[in-house]
């Protein structure tokens, strides 16, 4: 485990505690993570050491980048990028150390392998950043039934275009609907819906 957490700190991953793992320390859940993922690439490449270089077995490769890239948390884009470039070594050793085969077709193989998975890394990659830009608002929402203020994870009671506005892409324009415009304001209202202007 001390090898795979020195590894991902040569990456830069963060071995802090991370809030959506309750309570347990990064670096076990990131190792937990990893160890069946990275146990697939070692059997992969096992594998692929066994197989002549003309089949493509290379695209089982893809399979721990595709696992990483589905399961891991939108700060945990280095795990992917760790992955794939294990996958990417990988490839290009299980192909130079497989008994011979067609070479065109060894070669061809491996190329579209390494496309592929840097493909699914971008893929990944880009819908991590739009999970981060994207703010939905999810369950039930405490509000006053008089001033229409809403009650924050903190217990902070807040205007609710305030509250809106700092946990979505929200933005307000305020305007008068014609019932509070009749109600609040009846010598303007009326006059602009009856057609007559002084």
């Amino acid at each position: 485990m001390d090898a795979i957490t020195r590894l991902l700190q040569g990456f830069g991953h963060s071995m802090e505690q991370d809030p959506d793992t309750a309570g347990r320390p990064g670096t076990i859940v990131t190792a937990l993570k990893l160890a069946p993922i990275l146990c697939v690439a070692v059997g992969v490449f096992i594998l692929d050491l066994f197989l002549p270089k003309g089949v493509a077995d290379g695209l089982l490769y893809v399979t721990p980048v595709a696992w990483i890239a589905l399961w891991s948390d939108r700060h945990e884009a280095s795990l992917v990028v760790l992955v794939a470039a294990t996958c990417t070594v990988c490839a290009v050793v299980g192909f130079l150390l497989s008994p011979p085969g067609l070479l065109w077709l060894g070669v061809a193989n491996r190329g579209i392998t390494i496309f592929v998975v840097w493909l699914t890394v971008g893929l990944s990659l880009r819908r991590k950043r739009v999970e981060e830009e994207v703010k939905a608002l999810r369950g039930l929402l405490p509000i006053c039934s008089y001033c229409k203020k809403i009650r924050d994870d903190k217990g902070y009671w807040k205007q609710i275009e305030v509250y809106i506005a700092a946990n979505s892409q929200a933005d307000f324009s305020h305007g008068l609907c014609p019932e509070c415009g009749f109600e609040h304001y009846p010598d303007i209202f009326k006059k602009e819906h009856t057609g007559t202007h002084s």
